[in-house]
């Protein structure tokens, strides 16, 4: 098949390209063609590097802990007011010791693993009581 003048054109220019490069690169000392491949870290194309931020400061926690005998003691006071008022929520409960209902739950679910209460219902609706 005959090549189209602009298939012609577009070898003859990438034949005078190619010429060029060769011949300046045949020219370039071995300082410039060092230079070249190293390249210049400044002038790279690309993302720019971060700036170096402080670290962050460590997470403060809002509540204290609480000593063994103190939780000891805070079950069963969660269990002396499931005895007075059986078929309780966690968020009631929480409510009632004035405390976040998550950390409320983690008290429940360790009564439960002590086997201390029973509980019925499922997920959000459980509610507990005195076995």
């Amino acid at each position: 098949m005959p090549k189209t003048t602009l298939e012609k054109s577009i070898e003859n220019a990438a034949a005078n390209f190619a010429l060029t490069i060769v011949g300046a690169v045949k020219g370039a000392t071995l300082a410039e063609l060092i230079a070249l491949q190293a390249g210049d870290k400044r002038k790279k194309p690309g993302r720019k590097p971060k700036a170096k931020t402080a670290k962050a400061a460590p997470v403060k926690r809002k509540g204290k802990r609480i000593s063994s005998a103190d939780k000891a003691a805070l079950l069963d006071t969660i269990v002396a007011h499931l005895k007075k008022n059986p078929d309780s929520g966690c968020k009631v409960i929480a409510k009632k010791f004035k405390m976040p209902s998550r950390k409320m739950g983690l008290y429940l679910k360790e009564l439960r693993a002590k086997k201390r209460v029973k509980t019925a219902g499922n997920k959000v609706a459980m509610t507990y009581s005195v076995k």
